[in-house]
């Protein structure tokens, strides 16, 4: 509470001046002196000047009443404009003319305008993957950041219940799939299918999905696809400004809120930027009053999923400093702290007696996880001429505990209040440099990159011993274009220094005795990674692709774990014994722009000579409720896949405004993994599913509203691994409707409502870790959020 007061205290103290108009002349040269026209300015206010006047030079003119402004120049189109349009900060003064110098990046990936507009515009599909903004993030109100986004192509989220989830990339989860924040590895328990991602969905401005020799300069093992969340300096406004947003959902009895307060100095250097969120939810709810889990009938009262209730609370602080325009230094620090119950069962065998009587529904009792992280990120980067310059520094603590009552393990000899079954905290520290020379018709750019993690356990179970990691990296990247084609090449070379630590702990319900779980081992591992892209604009049309070898190093869950991991429901048992992972991977895109029809396709495939799984080996575990023992190892592996993207605008009134927009869009998505050695499908592999999403909206001057629906249709799972559960299909009905208003002042407020599984549909998702439990996914949901920015 003391953070929102403080937030309505500066509110409260914004007073805006006004001051005599004064005239300013702006001409824009690139670094050959050319002058340059394709382009327009965007002011502090929001204001946007577009073409320059000739007069001897082209002259951008505006007025202003302040003594200074701090512009943005955005270059919209020619050679050279990469990944959308090309951004550069300038302070320019009146009285005389303001010569600006930009820079043009050629770059070997050069996109096909095939945007698309979900939610008032907000998805982007772009040559190298996808994206969504921070408006579409927030109307989609996921119950995480990773189901906010599955809507993505070839995106999917592995939850636990309500609030756990984390990202699926084309089949691929866990240490497969990074998420970088602001250039930063986000360090947790990533390699956990019931571990989530720490990061608040509030704090969030864009999420881009991308794979490709653009990948390789983000770090290790991302040539598959990485998950970067970008931020929008730009959209800040000089003075204060913010944004209070509330929000609330009928299913699980959610509230909860979200406070932005923003401050830009009027030279335009100095940005501060600071967020509190939190949520508090009880449990949730089923369509089902029953389940059937082993062949026994278990009830759910009134179809309410005990323990499944939660808080989550959250902070963010911004501070970037602008040397120049051309030099910056930002410093962010933020904190996550979710405590979450999980459902009876989901840590041993569920019994009618736990789940049969609900009590209070916001309390959260044992089993429960409280995930805690921590993380500090610098940022600095500096322009000199045709050379860039980028040093990222991250700093992160990640504190898991899951409690558990250990006489529900058997384990009697230890006192009833010592809840802490598995205590992981996680210290990593990482330093990434980067540099890029860019002219004419190339760029070449360079980095290394080098991490430390230290790894410290507790708690009367085990998993994963302690450890000390250190990684360390190196890429090169040159991308070159010709009169038709654009080209890049990479290489990229990874090693990592891994120090287990051993284990040792009384052997079940034997305190006396004592078992070695994981014998100590130090191991030194480094393999190349080579990418190879191309691309070509067709008039209208492009298409681009990349084949790339990889390697991946194992992770520490994959060499040294060995005991129950409870949000998988198994024994899960290492091998110190496993080479890195290499494979051969290819992605082609096309991209068809037939105005107003926009299509792109994808295929992409791959060959692991030595793909890292868990094999069931069919032995049972000696641990109580553990099932079977599944081990670490390695086979061949074949992979492909494909996803279609699809949108088509109907203009009903005037163009130039987008009076009445009927937007329609459709996303279609498979893949296969299979096992050569086997022939048999990898397990956790998701469904092929198509999504429809027509929306209706109106853009006025001030005002715009929306309404719209989410269709989607999942099939069947019947392609899966050994003793892995088939899965049904089902379809789903989401709709939502929105409206914002600009305010005489300037000041805008939005209202929005969505209502997801609009037909209390009874369905089981596959890649729920609920599925194993026969436990459906949550029933109707009414969400309203209200929104006021200033």
């Amino acid at each position: 509470m003391r953070i929102l007061y403080l937030f309505a205290a500066f509110c409260i103290a914004v007073t805006t001046f006004a001051q005599e108009e004064q005239l300013y002349k702006v001409v824009i040269v690139d670094q050959d002196e050319e002058e340059v026209t394709s382009a327009y300015l965007e002011l502090s206010d929001g204001r946007k000047v577009a073409f320059p006047q000739y007069d001897g030079r082209f002259v951008y003119s505006f007025k202003s009443s302040n003594s200074s402004e701090f512009i943005k120049v955005v270059q919209t189109s020619g050679i050279g404009i990469p990944e959308g349009p090309k951004v550069d900060y300038f302070t320019v003064y009146p009285d005389s003319i303001n010569v600006l110098e930009v820079k043009r990046i050629y770059s070997v990936l050069p996109p096909v305008d095939v945007g698309s507009t979900l939610t008032s515009g907000n998805i982007k599909f772009r040559s190298s993957g996808a994206a969504l903004d921070d408006d579409h993030i927030r109307e989609r109100a996921g119950n995480s950041l990773s189901e906010a986004i599955d809507v993505l192509p070839g995106v999917h989220a592995v939850n636990t219940g309500v609030g756990i989830a984390k990202p699926m990339i084309r089949g691929f989860i866990g240490n497969r799939v990074q998420v970088v924040d602001n250039g930063i590895r986000q360090e947790g328990q990533q390699w956990g299918m019931d571990h989530g991602l720490e990061i608040d969905q509030f704090s969030v401005d864009e999420v881009e999905v991308i794979s490709g020799p653009s990948a390789i300069a983000e770090g290790p093992g991302m040539l598959t696809g990485v998950v970067r969340i970008n931020p929008k300096w730009e959209s800040i406004k000089t003075g204060f400004s913010g944004t209070i947003q509330g929000l609330g959902k009928t299913n699980n009895r959610l509230y909860g809120g979200s406070g932005l307060l923003n401050y830009r100095s009027t030279n335009q250097r100095l940005i501060v930027s600071a967020r509190a969120s939190v949520q508090d939810f009880a449990d949730y709810r089923v369509p089902d009053d029953q389940f059937i889990y082993n062949g026994f009938i278990l009830p759910l009262p009134n179809g309410i999923l005990k323990n499944t209730a939660g808080t989550e609370l959250n902070f963010k602080a911004d501070v970037r400093y602008m040397f120049n325009s051309d030099e910056y230094l930002t410093y962010t620090f933020s904190v996550f702290d979710q405590v979450v119950g999980l459902f009876p069962g989901a840590t041993g065998i569920p019994r009618a007696f736990d789940i049969g009587e609900i009590g209070d529904q916001r309390n959260v009792a044992t089993p429960n996880q409280e995930t805690r992280h921590y993380k500090h990120i610098f940022d600095y980067q500096v322009s000199r001429g045709y050379y860039t310059h980028t040093l990222n520094i991250g700093i992160q603590e990640n504190i898991r505990r899951e409690r558990s009552q250990p006489h529900g393990h058997g384990l009697t000899y230890i006192d009833s209040s010592n809840t802490l079954a598995l205590g992981l905290n996680l210290t990593s520290i990482e330093a990434k440099y980067s540099t890029e020379y860019a002219k004419d018709n190339y760029s070449l750019s360079g980095g290394l990159n080098y991490q430390n993690k230290a790894n410290r356990i507790s708690g009367w179970e085990f998993l994963i011993p302690a450890y000390d990691r250190n990684e360390f990296g190196a890429f090169f990247l040159m991308k070159w274009r010709t009169s038709d084609w654009n080209y890049s090449a990479g290489v990229r070379l990874d090693g990592a220094n891994t120090n287990v630590q051993g284990h040792s702990q009384p052997y079940y319900a034997e305190p006396d005795s004592l078992v070695e779980r994981v014998a100590p081992f130090t191991l030194l591992q480094v393999r190349p990674s080579v990418t190879l892209g191309l691309s070509k604009q067709l008039g209208n049309h492009g298409i681009n692709g990349h084949v790339s070898y990889l390697n991946r190093l194992p992770a520490v869950n994959e060499l040294a774990s060995n005991g129950v991991h409870h949000g998988t429901f198994r024994h899960e048992v290492g091998n110190p014994d496993l080479d890195p992972e290499s494979g051969y991977v290819g992605e082609l895109n096309a991209f068809l722009n037939f105005e107003p029809l926009s299509i792109k396709m994808t295929g992409f495939g791959g060959y692991y000579s030595n793909f890292i799984y868990l094999n069931p080996s069919g032995r049972f575990s000696p641990l109580p409720d553990a099932g079977q023992l599944y081990q670490y190892e390695q086979s061949a592996m074949v992979q492909f896949g494909g996803e279609v993207s699809a949108t088509y605008d109907i203009y009903l009134g005037s163009k130039a405004w987008n009076d009445y927009l009927l937007h329609l869009t459709l996303i279609g998505e498979y893949v296969s993994a299979t096992s050569t050695e086997t022939n048999l499908p990898l397990p956790f592999q998701p469904p092929l599913g198509v999504t429809f999403i027509p929306e209706f909206e109106r853009t006025g001057e001030r005002s715009s509203w929306s309404v719209g629906s989410e269709l989607q249709f999942v099939a069947a799972q019947d392609r899966v691994a050994r003793n892995e559960l088939t899965t049904p299909g089902y379809g789903l009905i989401h709709i939502y409707a929105g409206y914002s208003d600009v305010l005489s002042n300037g000041n805008e407020w939005g209202v929005s409502v969505r209502i997801q599984n609009l037909t209390n549909q009874s369905y089981l998702r596959h890649l729920s870790r609920y599925r194993i439990l026969n436990l459906p996914e949550q029933g109707i949901n009414f969400i309203l959020q209200v929104k006021y920015s200033f």
